[in-house]
């Protein structure tokens, strides 16, 4: 169930647009952030390229992209299916 702070502010994420949310929060916040933390271990460990950090990173943010994309169509989902269950409610209640 969502607050009507949570509400409100989904409401607002949501204007923007599907593609638009995905793209900020699935690919870029989620894909890249998850990314550059993955390159910096890898590196650190030694486990690919050499060990070079943008050896890895280069070969990370594809793949991350594509499982921020994936993340990003989860959580679009997921919000709009509470929102719209929150929305029902508050349109019963009044």
């Amino acid at each position: 169930m969502m607050t009507k702070t949570q509400f409100h502010r989904w409401a607002r994420l949501r204007s923007g647009g599907k593609w638009r949310y995905i793209l900020i929060n699935g690919v870029l916040y989620w894909g890249v952030l998850t990314a550059v933390l993955w390159s910096g271990a890898m590196a650190w460990l030694g486990v690919l390229d050499g060990g070079t950090f943008l050896g890895t990173l280069r070969f990370a943010v594809p793949i991350f992209g594509i499982g921020g994309i994936l993340f990003g169509l989860l959580t679009w989902s997921v919000s709009e299916k509470a929102y719209a269950k929150a929305r029902d409610e508050m349109e019963n209640d009044a």
